[in-house]
């Protein structure tokens, strides 16, 4: 369902950067939970570049804080915390208290900076 959902959001004739931030990140998210960590870091590292070229700062911060959620996974501790910190500014930029709390929680608990 969601890899139709991101062909009809890159077909030529509906291509909408809008829902391919949206696809690449829920792939990125189901193949991080297959164990697909590599699948899942491309299609979330594409999901944060359209969000970025877009200056879609909500998406940004969500495509920001999945990759950290990723590389805590992986253990990449310092990529985790400068994801994180990409997306607290992101979430400060809107004023989006919700996940400004939820990133600094992952962050406090990981004893990142």
């Amino acid at each position: 369902m969601i890899e139709e959902a991101h062909k009809i959001a890159t077909d030529e004739e509906t291509n909408n950067d809008y829902f391919q931030i949206h696809t690449f990140r829920l792939l990125g998210k189901f193949y991080q939970y297959q164990g697909n960590n590599e699948k899942a870091e491309d299609f979330l590292s594409r999901s944060f570049k359209i969000a970025e070229d877009t200056e879609n700062f909500i998406q940004k911060g969500l495509s920001a804080l999945a990759l950290g959620e990723l590389y805590i996974r992986e253990k990449y501790y310092l990529l985790a915390g400068n994801m994180f910190n990409r997306a607290i500014s992101e979430f400060s930029l809107i004023k989006n208290n919700y996940f400004l709390s939820h990133t600094r929680e992952i962050m406090r608990s990981y004893n990142l900076k």
